[in-house]
């Protein structure tokens, strides 16, 4: 099973393949990105993942391929709104940032990623989150 410090990792590889998917990844994005993802405290492991693709010039479809795997093996999280949130203050402050492409991806991502819990039958809840609701 996939752990935390994976699906914050898993963060900054989507937000590489979100930048890369517009073609190639411009040190000034990272930097942007970086500076974004500080407001979170998982901020730090998603950064260092982002600077991880980009040194290695992975593709965009290892970066989202392993992302979706990550999430998926890792189950529902409520910090998958906090990052989407993100995504979507990027978006509305700079809609060229993302690209029309990446905003695309990430929709299509954030489907996807709903349709496999909703499918998947292995893939639990957390027994204290269900007694709180209670």
């Amino acid at each position: 099973m996939a752990s935390k410090e994976q699906v914050y990792e898993a963060f900054g590889e989507l937000l590489y393949a979100v930048a890369r998917s517009e073609g190639k990844v411009k040190q000034k994005t990272i930097e942007h990105l970086e500076t974004l993802l500080k407001k979170f405290p998982w901020g730090e492991a998603a950064t260092w993942s982002l600077k991880y693709e980009k040194e290695h010039k992975k593709t965009f479809e290892e970066t989202y391929d392993r992302a979706i795997d990550i999430f998926v093996e890792y189950g529902p999280f409520e910090e998958y709104e906090s990052f989407f949130n993100l995504i979507e203050e990027i978006n509305e402050a700079e809609p060229s940032f993302i690209g029309s492409r990446g905003k695309k991806i990430l929709i299509n991502f954030k489907k996807k990623l709903h349709r496999s819990f909703m499918e998947n039958e292995d893939i639990t809840y957390d027994d204290n989150e269900i007694e709180e609701d209670e």
